[in-house]
């Protein structure tokens, strides 16, 4: 049995997605919630095979309840399921080793059959998503290149190296949490990590160690 959390800001889509996920036999909803903190909470107790999160709740980015869960729990299986295709969201969903990234115009039966996918360990991204993200990362590579190689991200895994980019292009952690959906507080954590990892003093440091290849 996959046993399936719910988080979505709209009562009636998820009344309607859990009457319709129960008539699976394989697929038991073992609870919803409309924000992100109650689902953090629920998660920790029920701890769901799977989880179906959208993006928007009022009170935190999805991306940051994912990448919250995500680390408390590497096995559970966690699905975007979001209105909208957006190149930065979609690009912190691989970052943050998310299992899946659909859009809400998938019918009924293709995200069954999602769910089974993913509960079995494959990963699954809608078709315009996957074909958006693989433009975004070619972008990113020509441009590394045409930089001559000038940032060396190495040792990150790509949001890290999504954050040092946007550092070394003057962004301040507001700009970087918008950018990227998070909170100031995210990005502030993420930057403290990468400056243990380098040893810089601090962002300017960072700065400027990334664009002399200085990172180890």
């Amino acid at each position: 049995m996959i046993t399936v959390f719910l988080t979505d800001d709209q009562t009636l889509f998820l009344d309607s997605l859990g009457l319709y996920l129960q008539g699976d036999p394989e697929v038991e909803v073992i609870g919803s919630s409309v924000t992100g903190r109650d689902t953090i909470s629920a998660v920790r107790k029920k701890q769901p095979r799977l989880l179906l999160l959208d993006l928007k709740l009022p009170d935190m980015p999805g991306l940051e309840v994912a990448e919250v869960l995500k680390n408390e729990f590497p096995e559970m299986k966690i699905i975007i399921l979001t209105s909208f295709e957006n190149e930065n969201d979609m690009l912190s969903v691989v970052a943050c080793g998310i299992d899946g990234y659909i859009i809400k115009d998938i019918s009924p039966e293709q995200l069954i059959l999602v769910i089974k996918t993913i509960d079995a360990g494959f990963s699954v991204m809608h078709p315009g998503s996957y074909k958006s993200v693989s433009k975004a990362i070619s972008k990113e590579l020509c441009h590394f290149i045409e930089m001559n190689g000038c940032y060396d991200f190495s040792n990150f895994n790509l949001q890290e190296q999504r954050i040092i980019k946007l550092i070394t292009e003057g962004k301040s952690n507001k700009e970087i949490a918008s950018l990227l959906t998070y909170t100031e507080g995210t990005v502030k954590n993420y930057l403290s990590k990468i400056l243990q990892k380098t040893g810089c003093r601090d962002r300017t440091h960072l700065a400027v160690q990334a664009l002399k290849k200085d990172l180890a």
